[in-house]
């Protein structure tokens, strides 16, 4: 798909920091984990996850392995603005 990343502010998901979130706190990022936390379906969950990942906030896939957080809490309103 061509366009803006899917990190840019203007592009990112209502619940972009929410989940950013809930994977510093749980110290993993998985579309399973923002199903259940956020209550969302699975295609708004793996949307977000790339949106994180663009942004810096989770690292790149490893198989079926949760992606690796690479911010801490004390950096979210860096990243999330």
């Amino acid at each position: 798909e061509e366009g803006k990343p899917a990190g840019e502010p203007g592009e990112r998901d209502p619940l972009f920091r929410a989940a950013a979130e809930t994977c510093i706190q749980h110290q993993l990022g998985s579309t399973s984990l923002l199903q259940r936390k956020l209550r969302i379906g699975y295609g708004r969950a793996a949307r977000i996850i790339d949106q994180l990942q663009d942004s810096g906030i989770l690292g790149p896939p490893d198989g079926s392995k949760p992606r690796e957080v690479l911010i801490g809490m004390h950096q979210v309103d860096e990243y999330c603005r």
